[in-house]
């Protein structure tokens, strides 16, 4: 028998190393485990014969079980469970203290942090194939993308819903972006004002359809505390709602919408009610006084202070800097209030209007505050340290909101319109009118949001009413939301809540909460 034939037999016979006759060892596996029978003729032992032919065949023994040497160790004959990184191999127990200025590991905690390694990277590269097919795509929608624009040169999309795409041809095709479904089609040539004409498309499109770009707000819970109509609404520094109504009331709620104050102080409507930097609370009503409120634990409170110096309805105050109030008044006169030990005491006395009419008051910084005169149709701006007019945009021409303005941004105001005029906006450093928005609206109420951007509560020539987020693009105005408001009341005053929820008052005496 050559040595192949005797490679591949499960018998090898051996010489015994007392008598010198035959031993024979017979061996098969099982479970991947070598099992070795040996047996001499005359009984003696041949162990340190087999052990030699263990060593060089690669092979230990560990019973009656042999194992291959990656798993033993060949010289010890025990597991090998640790693992030496000088040297690269596997060693046992024993073995380590030969090992002992090496770098020894556990062999389990050592190979499964390799297995580890090939896991990630194997994600990793998945990960990279995904973004290979990804650019792919992308490189495919420009594509079509392009292919889109050499044969139309405008595509508008309006509130993310809504596709306007404008042909050579001067049709006009307006589509549903979810299923491209084509929902109308208008001619007009656009040989000039390319842009004015594709947005009095759009609007057209949308009240030809009567399309709402949302889904409506959730109406989480009505409040029904006041009897008439509400005049403000308000957030305290702690989150909470106030609002103050014609019924007379000032209502104070928690967060989960209870009444927690009811104050009953004035003896006419009351028309604003706010939050001082002392954290006092300060009303105007139409019973010409204004008064300042401190809140104390257990629903009491106390009156401060009744300031009284004006003769008709005071319409606004607010706290210019600290210190000092300004309030305007159906009397045509703006007066400012300094506080000098514990009381405020009116300092100045100022008319800004020619004849009684709604005025506004708005604080646009510590420096200065403006005045809205419908009557003289001007806007004027105020400094904080004489106390004296020092600019005015004059002959505006259509009526504007006197209590919806909103400070965009630090240089930018917009006031509400209640006529064919929506917005106008305003830019603050120069004071100048920049801009005229018709959008056929009257706004009922304006509130800023915490995103940066601000809601509109306005309605509609045929008396719909809506509620709309706008943002400010650098350039205009962008209507973002538009929500039909279907709740069977008439808007009157809007604000956000700090969870975000929007808290809208009704001229009917209820407040709203909807997310």
């Amino acid at each position: 028998m050559d040595s192949n034939e005797k490679e591949n037999s499960n018998t090898s016979i051996f010489k015994c190393h007392i008598c010198g006759t035959l031993l024979s060892f017979d061996f098969y596996v099982e479970n991947n485990e070598f099992i070795i029978f040996y047996s001499c003729v005359n009984g003696h032992k041949n162990k340190s014969k087999l052990i030699d032919f263990m060593r060089k065949s690669h092979i230990c023994k560990r019973g009656k079980k042999i194992y291959q040497n990656e798993t033993c160790c060949s010289f010890h004959y025990s597991d090998n469970s640790l693992y030496c990184k000088n040297c690269e191999k596997k060693i046992c127990n024993k073995c380590e203290q030969k090992h002992k200025e090496h770098i020894i590991v556990d062999l389990n905690k050592y190979f499964f942090t390799i297995q580890e390694q090939k896991d990630l990277i194997s994600s990793l590269l998945e990960i990279e194939k995904k973004i290979i097919k990804l650019e792919q795509l992308k490189n495919d929608i420009l594509t079509y993308l392009n292919k889109i624009i050499e044969s139309n040169f405008l595509m508008l999309s309006f509130s993310r819903q809504y596709l306007l795409s404008s042909r050579k041809d001067e049709y006009s095709n307006f589509y549903n972006i979810k299923n491209l479904k084509l929902l109308k089609s208008f001619y007009q040539p656009t040989k000039t004002k390319i842009f004015e004409q594709i947005i009095q498309l759009g609007e057209k499109f949308l009240s030809s359809f009567n399309l709402t770009f949302q889904n409506d707000l959730i109406c989480k819970k009505s409040l029904t505390s006041h009897k008439n109509y509400i005049y403000t609404l308000n957030i305290l520094s702690d989150g909470r709602l106030i609002s103050c109504s014609s019924d007379n009331l000032i209502k104070i709620y928690n967060t989960n919408y209870e009444v927690d104050y009811n104050l009953n102080i004035h003896s006419g409507s009351v028309y604003y009610i706010s939050q001082l930097n002392s954290g006092n609370l300060i009303s105007c009503s139409r019973d010409k006084t204004i008064k300042i409120i401190k809140l104390l634990d257990n629903h009491k409170y106390n009156i401060e202070q009744t300031l009284e110096g004006h003769n008709y309805a005071v319409e606004k105050v607010i706290e210019p800097k600290n210190n000092f109030l300004a309030s305007v008044s159906y009397d045509k006169y703006l007066r400012i209030w300094e506080k000098k030990d514990l009381n405020y005491e009116l300092i100045k006395s100022t008319q800004f209007q020619t004849t009684t009419s709604d005025s506004g008051l708005f604080k646009i910084n510590d420096n200065e505050f403006l005045t809205i005169s419908i009557v003289n149709k001007s806007i004027q701006f105020w400094t904080t340290e004489y106390f004296t007019c020092f600019s005015t945009i004059k002959n505006i021409q259509t009526q504007f909101s006197t209590s919806n303005v909103i400070k965009v941004n630090k240089d930018l105001l917009c006031i509400g319109g209640i006529d064919l005029v929506s917005f106008y906006l305003i830019k603050l450093s120069t004071h100048q009118l920049l801009l005229n928005i018709n959008n056929n609206m009257k706004i009922l109420s304006m509130a800023k949001c915490i995103d940066g951007n601000f809601w509109v509560g306005y309605e509609t020539n045929n008396l719909n009413q809506y509620i709309a987020k706008y943002k400010y693009d650098g350039v205009s105005l962008i209507k973002i939301m538009d929500i039909k408001y279907n709740l069977n009341y008439s808007i009157s005053s809007i604000t956000e809540l700090k969870d975000g929820s929007l808290a809208i008052g009704n001229r009917e005496g209820v407040i709203q909460i909807l997310k």
